[in-house]
C-alpha cells in the first residue's frame, strides 16, 4: 500500500520557503555539499533525468 498524502499549493510553498530558509541551499538543508551531489550522481548516472534546454543551448536536470 502506498501513502498517498494531499498537499495544497500552499503546503509546498511553506515547504520551499523552509528549505531556502537563511539563504540555504537545498543541498545544505540535507546536509549534502555540491561534490557529494556530484559523486551520487556519477556513481548512478540515472539519478537524475537531463533535459535539452528548448534552444539546446544546455542541459538541465
Amino acid at each position: 500500500m502506498k501513502n498517498v498524502q494531499v498537499v495544497t499549493i500552499s503546503d509546498l510553498q511553506d515547504f520551499a520557503a523552509k528549505v531556502y530558509a537563511n539563504g540555504k541551499t537545498a543541498s545544505e538543508r540535507f546536509g549534502m555539499t555540491w561534490d557529494m551531489l556530484s559523486e551520487l550522481e556519477e556513481q548512478n548516472p540515472k539519478l537524475t533525468n537531463k533535459l535539452k534546454s528548448p534552444d539546446d543551448s544546455c542541459q538541465v536536470a
